[in-house]
């Protein structure tokens, strides 16, 4: 197994090697995105390119406006001002201005999803800890599925491999923290229901018939 990365990777900073992998996990990942109506929440890292081709309209919420070229909405992250079921994909770029809100901003999330609604979740070193911890039991208790998951680091030899990367979770970050340094994560929404089990018919009781009149064992006896 060759640990080693190509010599132009090897001559970058970590900052430089962090975009460069990220860029190729998220635009790999944002190709799967289908539908009309994307948002963008957080503002992550300004140099990472947010593209999704599949998406006929991608706008950035939040409380300030980000540099990417994309239509700001400007709101509170634990009041969306969009209606339930109404978006058909968030793309989460976890920073350190969400670590407050996180619980209200997943749960405004989830709510604003539509039917099969897909979650991009891209994680860096500041926030993995707590998106491991909170974000993603949260989610999961929410009914989403995590779909796919690749988990990566920006050191000239690489500790997580691109086998080791894909069947990496988040207890193995829990106890190894130092092997990770950011994720990119695609969660989808279930709503479908499960198919319910079939009617067990219970046996009926005979009813007591008014004309029967019971008789008791001392009227008996009287007699």
């Amino acid at each position: 197994m060759n640990l080693l990365q190509p010599s132009f990777e090897m001559a970058m900073l970590p900052e430089q090697r962090c975009i460069l992998r990220l860029t190729e996990q998220v635009q790999h990942i944002l190709g799967q995105c289908v539908g009309d109506v994307g948002v963008v929440v957080g503002l992550g890292s300004k140099k990472l390119p947010l593209h999704a081709p599949g998406l006929k309209h991608l706008f950035q919420a939040g409380q300030a406006p980000s540099p990417r070229d994309l239509a700001f909405v400007q709101c509170s992250l634990s009041h969306f001002p969009f209606k339930r079921c109404s978006l058909d994909v968030v793309v989460l770029l976890m920073d350190e201005e969400l670590h407050p809100e996180l619980s209200r901003l997943l749960n405004q999330i989830v709510g604003c999803l539509s039917e099969d609604g897909q979650l991009f979740v891209i994680t860096q070193q500041s926030s993995m800890a707590l998106w491991c911890q909170i974000g993603m039991p949260f989610c999961r208790s929410q009914g989403m599925v995590l779909k796919s998951a690749f988990w990566g680091d920006n050191r000239k030899l690489s500790l997580l491999n691109h086998r080791i990367a894909k069947h990496w979770n988040d207890h193995w970050q829990l106890w190894l923290p130092f092997m990770s340094q950011w994720s990119v994560q695609h969660w989808q929404k279930q709503t479908h229901c499960r198919p319910r089990p079939p009617l067990v018919e219970r046996p009926t009781k005979a009813a007591w018939q008014p004309g029967l009149v019971p008789t008791s064992r001392s009227i008996k006896e009287i007699n």
